[in-house]
């Protein structure tokens, strides 16, 4: 149980020494289960397999199913390629096997956990179903419903909330039909739909869900159901989205009231959502007279509303005091180097000679101030504000300050490298991300080196972009990091990128991926009418022809329920640009008739 780096070796010894050496102790069950557990807990699955093999060939010993619940756990929490693998053959041969215990509620929660972490949202329910469909052996419980919802959650499926939905019916009519009432939803699971149609910007749906959660007896909306609506709304591109948010605080307020407890009362969570729907549409004064509103008229509230304020303040003046003291106007790029020469920025000593320079940085107290004043810096139009938020990235790592290098940090510089078609440094920063033991890359991250290629000029530009593209997938597939699933904004810089340059084989190669692979990123029209800018930028005598196949192919696709893909006025634009260029345009028209006829 130790944090020794070497816990697992060091028992793994003294069992060595007891199997080797006659003494009054012996290597039992008891021993063995240690060693397993001990290389278990450090994440080292191989060792950990190991030794629960030598613990089956000793003929003497009989063991539970403990040690191969701990074996299967490291493989579930491994990021090694056939760890799921290894997971569910260990669950397989204690199933099939008669010489070996019978597998428990763990072993089958541990393989549902394995998949879920997986985003193997079907293959987590085959597992369910099977335990199911044998009511004289083991039923799941509430924690392998709870991986099931997990695995929904982190597949990044389109239909992800919908099957969601469906697994809360599911388990009501198990309810019904078993009278069991470890079955039945509760809010955790209610509160993982809400969430999957919110990451979605669906509001109007994960608010649906909520009222139907009300409406039960057996389950409770909490603070965690309201504040993940108001999320949903804050983030779609509903116009009227503070007010829906407002509606749902004052809501909460007054349910708040009328019951026991503080399961509705809003949290520092509620209060920054609420504000975020305002100050994205700039209305952030609005959203600061509502909080002044509720606070007078509820002062129950008052501590957490007030502490909440304050920090909201501090936030705020933080970023503009920096800028005011440095001269700058908050829509203007603060040059974060003329507080300190550059030259300094890594000399310690002179460092201490001028700390009415660099002592300035240390003034920025708020990590999101901080952000504030590199985003702005790199949107401007110095050629060197990369290489400078570069810079002042680089003295927080080196340097004790107020301030944390985290992923919003790093992917600012890549974008400010992006801006400028800096590609190699934009993707040399992402590789100080991945080499990093303290921050992850995330899609941004890797969008914005794939932009910087994409719009380099580079002629192995595509070749980089589907390089990164394919790190992504396998960054997923190794650790089952949903963060990292390429969207259809990936693949569409991707084939931007060899449509740039009219390499149409491999821009549609990239095409057909996607329409392959709906559960990781649906294509939409702006996929197609990528496709469509390669045909134009092709030499091909045939481009005309190419489009007009394009177009009549994902019309059909459209017309069988793939709305997504119907042509808009940019397809049609990029079609006849394509046509004229080999002075077809006489055609097209012809063609945008027959069309309009159908």
């Amino acid at each position: 149980r130790s944090s020794a780096p070497d816990a697992g070796e060091r028992c793994h010894g003294v069992l060595n020494h007891l199997r080797k050496f006659k003494s009054h102790l012996s290597a039992d069950l008891f021993v063995y289960s240690v060693v397993i557990a001990a290389y278990a807990n450090k994440r080292q699955p191989q060792k950990a397999d190991s030794v629960l093999r030598e613990m089956m060939d000793d003929p003497l010993l009989k063991p539970s199913i403990v040690p191969f619940n701990s074996v299967m756990n490291a493989w579930s929490k491994s990021d090694e390629d056939d760890a799921l693998r290894r997971c569910t053959n260990l669950l397989a041969q204690v199933e099939s096997s008669s010489d070996l215990p019978s597998p428990d509620i763990v072993s089958y929660n541990t393989v549902i956990d394995a998949y879920a972490r997986r985003g193997r949202a079907t293959e987590a329910e085959t597992v369910v179903q099977g335990m199911l469909n044998n009511p004289s052996g083991v039923q799941p419980n509430g924690h392998a419903f709870n991986s099931l919802f997990a695995a929904w959650s982190n597949s990044n499926a389109s239909d992800a909330p919908e099957q969601m939905k469906r697994l809360l019916e599911e388990m009501d009519r198990l309810v019904a039909r078993t009278g069991k009432k470890q079955f039945a939803p509760n809010d955790v699971k209610y509160n993982r739909v809400i969430d999957a149609y919110a990451r979605r910007r669906r509001a109007t749906e994960a608010e649906d869900v909520l009222r139907e959660m009300m409406e039960r007896r057996d389950v409770e909306a909490s603070v965690i159901s309201f504040s993940t609506v108001m999320n949903a709304w804050a983030k779609s591109s509903a116009i009227d989205a503070p007010e829906q948010c407002k509606r749902l605080l004052l809501e909460m307020i007054e349910l708040a009231s009328s019951k026991v407890g503080n399961e509705l009362t809003p949290n520092a969570v509620t209060y920054r959502t609420f504000m975020g729907a305002y100050t994205s549409r700039s209305r952030t004064k609005e959203g600061e007279v509502v909080l002044d509103e509720v606070l007078e008229n509820n002062p129950q509230l008052a501590q957490s509303l007030s502490s909440f304020r304050k920090n909201w303040a501090e936030g705020n003046k933080s970023a503009d005091d920096f800028l005011e003291n440095t001269g700058w106007g908050r829509m203007q790029a603060p040059d974060l180097f003329d507080l300190f020469d550059p030259a300094l920025l890594n000399d310690d000593e002179n460092e201490k000679s001028t700390k009415g320079k660099t002592s300035r940085l240390r003034e920025v107290k708020s990590d999101i101030a901080l952000l504030s004043i590199l985003s702005s810096w790199a949107r401007s139009g110095s050629p060197d504000a990369a290489e400078r938020c570069h810079g002042v990235l680089n003295h927080i790592l080196d340097h004790e300050c107020n301030l944390v290098a985290n992923a919003a940090t790093y992917n600012v510089v890549i974008h400010a490298y992006a801006k400028r078609r800096q590609a190699e440094k934009a993707e040399s920063v992402l590789r100080e991300m991945l080499a990093s033991q303290d921050v992850e890359p995330n899609v941004i991250s890797f969008s914005g080196a794939m932009h910087a290629w994409a719009s380099s000029g580079d002629n192995s530009s595509p070749d980089h972009c589907k390089q990164l593209l394919n790190e992504m997938v396998s960054l997923t597939s190794s650790k089952g990091d949903t963060d990292l699933l390429p969207n259809s904004v990936i693949y569409n810089i991707v084939m931007d990128a060899f449509a740039a340059l009219g390499k149409i084989e491999d821009a549609e190669r990239v095409l057909e991926e996607m329409l392959g692979n709906p559960e990781r990123s649906k294509p939409t029209v702006s996929s197609i009418n990528t496709l469509m800018k390669a045909w134009l930028n092709s030499k091909a005598d045939d481009a005309p022809d190419q489009s007009k196949r394009l177009l009549l192919d994902t019309m059909q696709l459209a017309s069988s329920g793939r709305k997504e893909l119907a042509p808009d006025a940019k397809t049609f634009q990029l079609m006849k640009a394509t046509y004229a260029k080999q002075g077809r345009k006489a055609e097209f028209e012809e063609l945008l008739s027959e069309i309009e006829n159908r």
